[in-house]
């Protein structure tokens, strides 16, 4: 696994929610603080925009999941939706008492 590209990759995998599809507590949202995160979000956007779609919006809790998910993958070396435990998105979500209607996962390996 290329560590490198993996953060990237898993954050993109719980990083958007719509405002209004978890929690009733107030979205944290002060962006991406990685440079290369801060460009392919804005890229995500951009070509979301393009096709009609409402902008998706960065979450700093989501993120802080989604980066721990990445960090695990790396440590116990897979590459799956589902961890080892049989964990998935909705579980890591839920264990953060962050609740939704809709979540999507996108995990990618290189660039």
């Amino acid at each position: 696994m290329q560590l490198r590209y993996l953060p990237i990759a898993i954050i993109l995998l719980l990083f958007l929610l719509f405002s209004s599809s978890y929690s009733s507590e107030k979205q944290v949202s002060t962006g991406p603080t990685d440079l290369a995160i801060r460009e392919f979000v804005g890229l995500v956007n951009a070509e979301r925009l393009g096709a009609g779609c409402p902008e998706l919006k960065w979450d700093d809790r989501i993120a802080a999941i989604a980066q721990e998910r990445s960090r695990d993958m790396v440590s116990r070396n897979f590459f799956s939706h589902t961890n080892p435990d049989g964990k998935d998105s909705f579980d890591r979500l839920k264990e953060s008492n962050l609740f939704f209607s809709a979540v999507a996962e996108n995990i990618a390996l290189g660039p």
